[in-house]
Parts: C-alpha cells; structure tokens; sequence
C-alpha cells in the first residue's frame, strides 16, 4: 500500500498557526495567573518558576510542529500520513492538550466527543492495567475483570467503574432477608453514615445478579483519560480493602442501632 498523499503545505501551516495561538493563550493565562499567585502569597520561587513555565510553552510548541509536520497514525496495521484538515485538528489538539494520552504509539486517541470506541478504549486501557487480554463490551455493554469491571451507559456516554467489597446472600432468601439487604444500601450511601467513611469517590451499589456488594464510581467518557481512570479505579480499590474488612461491618451495627456514626470522616491516606 502507497503512501497517501499530505494535506496542502498551506492548510498544514494555517492549522500550526492556529495551534500556536491556543497554545500562546494558555500559557500567557497560566503565566499570569502564577504570577498573580506569587505577588499575593510572596514573590520566593516566582521567577524560577516563570521561567519554567516559558521554556515549557516553547516545548509544547515545537512538539505541536513536530507531531504535525512529521506525524503520522496507524490504520488497519498500516502507517499512513496525515491527509485532511480534520485529521489535523484531531492530532493538533492531541499534541498540544493530552501529550501523555494522544500519541498513537499508544493505541489511543483523544475524542473530546466522547462516544462508544473511546468508552471501549478506556476500558481496554483498565484491562491492560490489570493485565487482562483486550476485549469489546459484551451483549449487556459490560466488561468485567475479576474484583472489578467496567459497565457503559450510551445514554448517559458514561463508564461506571466497580469494585467488589463483600458477598451478598440474595438468592434463595426470603422478602424480609432481601428487605433488610435494601436498608443496607441506604444505610452505606446516607451522608451521615456510610458517608463517614472514605467511599473513593464511590458509592455502593446491591448487585443482586452477581450476589455483590460493590463500590461504583462513574467516569465520563469525553472527559475521561486512561490515567483518570486507572486513579480513580486504583483508589476505589485501595478503600475496599478496608471496606471489607472493617467498616462494612461498622455500618451494618450502627444501621441495626448497636453503634453510633463516627463523628469525623474517616479517610484513608492516598
């Protein structure tokens, strides 16, 4: 397969032009807002970190040229140059917003619209985390890895991230046991109980299908990135631990009145 054919010389300048004025007004924003903080807070550190802040705009620039001038994208297994101007206000504004995220080299690339192939991407960039083989959504837009998952929502163009915490007998019980399983739930996400405790940006959720409890969180696709969304799952992780082995219990006395809510948040170190 040739090589296709690059945009016009003309279009390519125009959209570098218009990448540097965006570029400009960030950081000329940035700029002055460090130094509006400095002058109030004291001037210690305030011009190191001015010129910091210039040589890294003067970075961001020449790496916009670069990835538009000599970039180039993988489809379908081959590697293609650049060809149309929309294609160059994709990867203009990869460049210079989501340096860490837009590169193709990492199979990913940024969509502000969000959307269902980027809802896929995300999750699949869990599953690598988590060293789980690439896969699609299954029949009901889920995908689940163990002790967490990830369900899409196209209605809502949102990724709910779960955590498991604990068993649920739900199966073979009867209404009352069910009953008293449904309190709990309040009982874990009510502010004053449940939410006294570090949830990670959480909340539970009775999964009565899988017989789990679980914390879930939701992620919006078009303003979520891999690295948000390895955080934000990583964190719901590391207070589930505690969550299973202590304050699932905590709230389940205070809920049947055997023990008051704390009266400070309990919050786990990051």
């Amino acid at each position: 397969m040739g090589m296709t054919k690059k945009a016009p010389m003309l279009v390519r300048a125009v959209a570098l032009l218009l990448g540097l004025a965006i570029l400009g007004a960030v950081w000329t924003i940035l700029t002055y807002v460090t130094w509006g903080v400095f002058t109030f807070f004291g001037s210690i550190g305030g011009q190191a970190l001015s010129v910091l802040i210039i040589a890294c705009g003067l970075l961001s620039y020449l790496y916009v040229a670069v990835r538009l001038f000599w970039g180039d994208h993988v489809k379908d297994g081959h590697r293609e140059a650049v060809r149309h101007p929309t294609d160059l206000s994709n990867k203009l504004v990869a460049a210079a917003v989501f340096p860490m995220t837009g590169s193709g080299a990492r199979g990913w690339q940024v969509d502000a619209r969000g959307g269902a192939e980027r809802a896929v991407a995300l999750a699949q960039s869990w599953a690598r985390h988590v060293g789980a083989p690439s896969r699609a959504f299954d029949a009901s837009e889920d995908m689940a890895f163990g002790e967490t998952g990830l369900a899409y929502d196209a209605a809502e163009d949102t990724l709910y991230g779960r955590v498991y915490v604990n068993m649920a007998l739900v199966k073979g019980m009867d209404p009352e046991a069910i009953a008293v399983q449904r309190r709990m739930v309040r009982a874990l996400n009510d502010p004053e109980i449940g939410g006294m405790y570090d949830r990670g940006g959480g909340s539970f959720v009775l999964d009565e299908a899988r017989e789990a409890w679980y914390l879930v969180r939701a992620f919006p696709v078009a303003t979520t990135s891999p690295a948000n969304l390895k955080t934000g799952m990583k964190r719901m992780q590391t207070v589930a631990a505690t969550w299973t082995a202590k304050w699932f219990f905590d709230v389940a006395m205070i809920m049947h009145g055997k023990e008051k809510p704390p009266t400070t948040p309990q919050v786990l170190p990051d």
